[in-house]
């Protein structure tokens, strides 16, 4: 093989390479992070000052359907972008919060909650709840709590 069909190979394997690594970076930056807190009292004061609204969500570790929402609707890039813009993100599970998941009404898991930054409640969904659904669901909520009309049922 001459040096040339060498130097052409490899500069095609080094493209390919570089392809591959751009490829697996931008495939991470795809799956969105929501910057959750588990710190209902932080929830409420970043709320507050904010002037976002809080968007709970409840779930338990041993709950199928609360990690399929985290896979595939958490995860969702609308609606982490709705998050980040509208809301102050809170996650509570069952065993480290049971007391304040009682006292909300929750008896299913997963369970999303929405309430305004004066911590009034705005929609509660219980169950999983597509990636497409919820965010229609956080866009509608917020458009109902600013414009102080109640939400259409869900």
């Amino acid at each position: 093989m001459s040096a040339s069909k060498t130097a052409i190979r490899f500069g095609l394997f080094g493209h390919c390479l570089a392809l591959l690594v751009v490829t697996a970076f931008t495939n991470n930056l795809t799956a969105a992070d929501i910057a959750w807190t588990n710190d209902p009292q932080h929830a409420v004061d970043v709320a507050h000052q904010s002037g976002r609204m809080i968007l709970v969500s409840v779930g338990a570790d041993w709950c199928h359907f609360c990690k399929k929402m985290e896979r595939e609707s958490w995860t969702d890039r609308s609606v982490a972008a709705i998050v980040a813009r509208s809301y102050v993100p809170l996650r509570l599970q069952d065993e480290q919060h049971a007391e304040l998941i009682r006292a909300l009404g929750v008896h299913a898991f997963p369970t999303t909650l929405v309430f305004t930054a004066d911590r009034r409640l705005v929609a509660r969904v219980e169950g999983y709840v597509d990636a497409s659904k919820l965010a229609s669901l956080l866009d509608r909520a917020y458009v109902a709590a600013r414009n102080g009309t109640p939400l259409e049922s869900f």
